[in-house]
């Protein structure tokens, strides 16, 4: 696992696991949500309460699907409020807002905001380019295997 980053959505991300990951020299990006109820108020709060100026940031846009979408990624590097013994070798706190805006609709859609942790030190946009690869493997496996990208099964036409 050495110098692989391992990247698990919230169900995966369990101290156990990170520090499994750890542990064989890997680097972890856990997707946390309210399975970790501390962790994602840290997480909150942590965001909340830095200026803009203190988070490097990174934007992309993206045209597909039918929308565009603008993702900024914020991250930040003060962990005084993680338990740093139970996340072993945290480095950084990621936050990622996207503004999505359904072409077909013509609506703006309610941002979805995503919280991760990870032991990995990079910037905004490495972490923001590779969020955006995982979440889009996701929804074409949801999709294979006939899921509206994860989120509902639906019956495939003959």
């Amino acid at each position: 696992m050495q110098g692989c980053l391992v990247s698990i959505d919230a169900m995966g991300c369990q101290q156990e696991i990170a520090n499994q990951i750890t542990e064989q020299k890997g680097d972890y990006l856990l997707a946390v949500k309210n399975n970790q109820p501390a962790l994602f108020e840290v997480l909150e709060d942590t965001f909340k309460l830095q200026e803009r100026k203190d988070v490097a940031l990174s934007e992309e846009l993206d045209f597909g699907h039918g929308r565009i979408e603008n993702r900024t990624c914020f991250i930040s590097s003060d962990l005084q409020h993680v338990d740093t013994l139970k996340w072993k070798d945290a480095k950084t706190l990621i936050k990622i807002v996207p503004e999505r805006y359904n072409k077909t609709k013509q609506i703006q859609e309610e941002p979805m905001i995503r919280y991760y942790i990870s032991s990995l030190e990079a910037d905004a946009k490495m972490f923001n380019t590779f969020i955006r690869q995982q979440l889009g493997h996701r929804e074409q496996i949801a999709l294979a295997l006939g899921c509206d990208n994860g989120r509902g099964c639906f019956s495939k036409k003959s």
